[in-house]
Formats: C-alpha cells, sequence, structure tokens
C-alpha cells in the first residue's frame, strides 16, 4: 500500500533481479520498470517487465533420460490408437507389412506428410540417446506491459482506461 500526500507526485521505479544455481543450468532473471504520476484527479501509471528463466536439462541434474530401448523420441513415433494392431490398413498394403508403429521423421513447415512418407520407418521406431535434449525446464521469455490512466470527467464522476 502506497500512502501519498504529495501533489502533484511522479516516481519511475527501476528494479532487476537475477538467480542462479550452485551447479549449471536454470539461471533466471527480472527486469522491470514503472512510471506514476499523480495530479489532482489525474492519474497515469505505466509499467513493463521482463522475465527470464534459462534451460535447465537433465544431464545438467544427473537425471537418467527415457530408457534408450523404449519408443520414446523427441520427434516422435506413431502407434496405433488403442495400443495394438496396425497403424492404417492402406499402409499395410504400401509397405508390405502389418505397420505396428513408424518412426516420424523430419517434415518442413510446408510440407503435409502423406502414409507414403512412413513406409521408409515401417516398424522402425526413432530412439533418441542424446540426452543432452532431454529438459526439466525449458527456456521461456515472459514480456508484460501495463497502463492505467484515470481523470475526472464531471463532478463527481471519474473514468479510467486500463490497457
Amino acid at each position: 500500500m502506497n500512502i501519498i500526500t504529495l501533489r502533484p507526485f511522479e516516481a519511475f521505479r527501476f528494479n532487476g533481479d537475477g538467480s542462479t544455481t550452485t551447479e549449471s543450468g536454470g539461471d533466471s532473471g527480472t527486469l522491470g520498470s514503472s512510471f506514476t504520476r499523480l495530479n489532482k484527479y489525474r492519474r497515469i501509471n505505466l509499467s513493463a517487465g521482463y522475465e527470464l528463466n534459462g534451460f535447465l536439462r537433465d544431464r545438467e541434474r544427473a537425471v537418467t533420460p527415457p530408457d534408450a530401448n523404449g519408443l520414446y523420441d523427441n520427434i516422435g513415433n506413431l502407434f496405433p490408437a488403442l495400443g495394438n494392431g496396425s497403424l492404417d490398413p492402406v499402409l499395410n498394403l504400401l509397405a508390405g507389412q502389418t505397420v505396428q508403429f513408424s518412426g516420424v521423421r523430419y517434415f518442413s513447415v510446408a510440407q503435409k506428410p502423406t502414409l507414403q512418407d512412413f513406409v521408409s520407418n515401417s516398424n522402425i521406431a526413432r530412439i533418441s540417446s542424446d540426452e543432452s535434449s532431454y529438459t526439466l525446464r525449458p527456456l521461456t521469455h515472459k514480456f508484460s506491459f501495463n497502463g492505467v490512466i484515470a481523470d475526472r470527467l464531471l463532478g463527481n464522476v471519474s473514468s479510467s482506461l486500463k490497457c
């Protein structure tokens, strides 16, 4: 709570902080600023902030990645909806065998995959063994902006605009 007894009042505030860990990874920091002006019935308050949270990877905490013999991969594998059986009857015909799973290959953003794109990986799972890519916490950036302008319109009627 702030109680301001002076008129007009104007303030600029800047703050920042950061943190790190005793081991590597997981660094974070914030920066913020605000401006306040009070003049009789008019009030203006503007603020902006930025927050950064760094990667925290499994290898930085000696966490064992998912079993490399499992069917887990960063890009992915396709499985039937019910967990057993074949993926698709047409894919079975294209591959010449019953396809129970298929590793997903890289596709460009503009490319629309077809069943033919999965024939080469029929019953071949993609398996990641690169533990450096497993993340306990991803890299994040957060920006925030806020503004309030308030003033008296007529007599006892006031208004405010918040963004």
